[in-house]
C-alpha cells in the first residue's frame, strides 16, 4: 500500500507515516499512550505555552508527563520568543522526560492564542519561526517541526527552503486558513504544491476520517503522511483500522474509556475532566439507551463516577 509506508523526519525513521494531531483537553499522556497500544503510530502532545512552562514546570505538568510505553512524541509548543521556547525545552529534560521530536505550533486559530502572537499569528512572521527553529536546533540535537495552516486569510505559501535552512525537518499542513477555522473543504491543491516545493516531508491534516481519505489524499498530492485529530475522539481505533483493517467493536470503545479513566486517576489528573465526559458522549453513542446513559454521564462531576458508568456498561 503505497499510501501507508516508513517515514523519516530528522533522521529518526517511523514504522508508518500516521500521526495522532494535537488537540486541547484530549491528548494527554493517558490519552496516547492508549492509543498507541492499538497502533504504533507517533502522537503529539496537547499545545504547551512557553510563556508559562519556562517559569515554572509545575504550572503545566499535566502537559508535559509522559506515558512509559510511549514512543515517538512530539512535544509541541506555541509561543513566540525564542529564550522561552529553549527554556521550556529545557526544563522538560531537566524532569528526565524524553523528547523525541519538538513541534512549533503555528496553526491555532483560536483567536486568545493569535492575539498573544502565537498559533497562526506566526504565519505573518516567518522571520521568527526561523529564528526560533534555529535557536531549538542550536540549542539541542533533537528533530524539529512545525505545524502550520495554508494561510491566515487566504493561502500562501511560506519560504520552505529557508525554513530547511534554518534546520526545518517536516511541516504538518492543515489544509485550511485561519480564517475557515474548522469549516470548509480541505485545500489538496495547495497541500500538492508545498509537496512539490520543498524536499521536507509534507503531512496532510484535516478531514482525513479513514483509508479512503487517506489514498484520495495520497494521489491528489503525493504527500509523505497524514495527521488524523477529531476523528479519533470518535473512534480511538482508526490508526488500527487504518493500517490492518482491524474494525473496533462498541465494547472496545468502552474498554478504551474504562482505561484511559483508570490512568487518569490513578496519576491524579483532573484537568481533563469535562472534556473526559465529551470523549464519552462521543463513544457511547451506538449503546441501547445512548440518550440516557448520556444524560447520565452529562451530570457527573468526577472521574469516579464517568468510571462507574462506564463499568456499569461493560
Amino acid at each position: 500500500m503505497k499510501s501507508i509506508k516508513n517515514i523519516k523526519i530528522g533522521g529518526g525513521g517511523l514504522k508508518n507515516n500516521l500521526f495522532l494531531a494535537p488537540m486541547l483537553g484530549f491528548t494527554n499522556f493517558a490519552f496516547r499512550e492508549l492509543i498507541q497500544k492499538n497502533a504504533k503510530i507517533a502522537v503529539f502532545t496537547e499545545m504547551i505555552p512557553i510563556n508559562a512552562l519556562s517559569k515554572d514546570s509545575n504550572y503545566c505538568k499535566d502537559l508535559i508527563i509522559r506515558g512509559s510505553s510511549e514512543r515517538n512524541v512530539f512535544y509541541q509548543f506555541f509561543g513566540n520568543n525564542e529564550k522561552k521556547l529553549v527554556k521550556s525545552i529545557q526544563n522538560i529534560l531537566d524532569l528526565n522526560i524524553k523528547i523525541d521530536f519538538i513541534d512549533l505550533n503555528c496553526g491555532c486559530p483560536a483567536q486568545d492564542i493569535v492575539l498573544q502572537g502565537a498559533g497562526c499569528a506566526l504565519l505573518k512572521r516567518e522571520s521568527k519561526i526561523k529564528s526560533m527553529i534555529q535557536a531549538s536546533k542550536k540549542a539541542f540535537d533533537i528533530p524539529f517541526t512545525i505545524k502550520i495552516r495554508t494561510g491566515y486569510d487566504k493561502p500562501k505559501h511560506l519560504d520552505y527552503k529557508a525554513l530547511e535552512d534554518s534546520g526545518c525537518d517536516a511541516l504538518f499542513v492543515h489544509g485550511r486558513t485561519k480564517k475557515q477555522q474548522y469549516s470548509g473543504n480541505i485545500d489538496l491543491k495547495f497541500i500538492k504544491e508545498a509537496k512539490e516545493r520543498t524536499d521536507l516531508p509534507i503531512i496532510a491534516n484535516g478531514n482525513i476520517k479513514d483509508l479512503k481519505d487517506i489514498q484520495k489524499v495520497y494521489f491528489q498530492t503525493d504527500c509523505d503522511g497524514y495527521m488524523i485529530g477529531r476523528q479519533a475522539l470518535t473512534n480511538p481505533f482508526v490508526f488500527r483500522e487504518i493500517i490492518n483493517g482491524n474494525y473496533s467493536t462498541f465494547y472496545e470503545r468502552i474498554d478504551f474509556l474504562d482505561k484511559y479513566y483508570k490512568k487518569m486517576l490513578d496519576n491524579n489528573i483532573n484537568c481533563a475532566f469535562q472534556n473526559a465526559k465529551l470523549l464519552s458522549l462521543f463513544l457511547v453513542r451506538e449503546i441501547k439507551d445512548a440518550s440516557k446513559i448520556r444524560e447520565r454521564i452529562s451530570k457527573t462531576k468526577e472521574f469516579e463516577e464517568l468510571l462507574q458508568i462506564v463499568e456499569s456498561i461493560k
